[in-house]
């Protein structure tokens, strides 16, 4: 079959229904269309997470003060942390975030997405300093294929925002010296009959003390993923709360607010198709007592 449509790719990794048998074949065998798809999906994660980290309490001034002092910055300069869309110098859209002071030449973090000249689609990560001598690494580069359509222009800058936000948020934790929490529960994860033999993990409850409680997963033994894992709370009985995925490697999660480990005290890691939005097939399961 023919590449499938961008819009389509991005519609099925938000969750908008699953790939049809066709599509999954093509996914299956086409590296450039199972990459964009993979990437998409990685980002629509990230924006199920954000909504926990954008609640954590905002930074002191006489936090950045300290700061200052301890890097030889201007303390008069004004710390700020924004977010913009735009374009660039040669007329690129973008979209960006900064987090820091913003004397001129200040140290500062910042996130960008949006196209090249090449009309390639990318996130950018920089940090240092803002004039010459700043280092810069890009994060992924997604070829373009086809037409440049809205909802395409909107994802890419949905992209920047939710990517924004997180490294705004990580770049306010380790400037304020914030404390990488308390474990509060911890429990193993144990091997269920369609994980293989070897197979295992632990979960560790971390709470921050300000109201924020994460999950710490780390997998043992687990085959390369053929879609994706999936981490899941779950009431033991008919409810599963799905968290965040990964291809295999550990995983960090927020608990978001209102849920209680109490009512969902069982860590479930399922085996996922692509595209597939409800539970697949349980390979690892423990419970915890927070």
């Amino acid at each position: 079959m023919a590449h499938p449509d961008p819009d389509r790719l991005t519609l099925l990794a938000l969750g908008d229904g699953g790939p049809d048998t066709a599509e999954t074949a093509h996914l299956g065998t086409c590296p450039a269309c199972r990459s964009d798809y993979d990437s998409l999906r990685t980002i629509a994660g990230l924006g199920r997470e954000v909504a926990a980290e954008l609640s954590l309490p905002p930074v002191a001034d006489d936090v950045w003060h300290r700061i200052a002092a301890e890097t030889g910055q201007d303390p008069a300069g004004s710390p700020r942390a924004g977010v913009s869309a735009g374009q660039d110098p040669v007329g690129s859209p973008r979209g960006s975030v900064s987090a820091g002071r913003d004397a001129a030449g200040s140290s500062r973090p910042s996130v960008s997405a949006g196209q090249d000249p090449a009309g390639s689609s990318w996130v950018g990560v920089s940090a240092g300093q803002d004039a010459a001598g700043s280092a810069r690494a890009t994060v992924h580069a997604l070829p373009h294929r086809g037409r440049r359509t809205p909802a395409r222009r909107l994802f890419r800058y949905a992209a920047a925002v939710v990517a924004a936000a997180l490294v705004a948020v990580a770049w306010v934790v380790t400037a304020s010296g914030g404390d990488p929490g308390r474990v509060v529960a911890e429990a193993p994860l144990s091997r269920q009959p369609a994980a293989p033999a070897g197979a295992g993990g632990q979960v560790q409850v971390v709470d921050d003390g300000s109201g924020t409680v994460r999950l710490k997963v780390r997998l043992t033994g687990m085959p390369a993923a053929e879609g994706l894992y999936e981490v899941w709370l779950y009431d033991g009985v008919n409810t599963m709360i799905p968290l965040g995925v990964t291809a295999g490697a550990d995983l960090e999660v927020a608990v978001p607010p209102g849920l209680s480990l109490s009512r969902f005290p069982v860590i479930d890691v399922s085996a996922q198709a692509l595209g597939q939005q409800e539970h697949g097939t349980s390979m690892l399961r423990g419970s915890v007592r927070a």
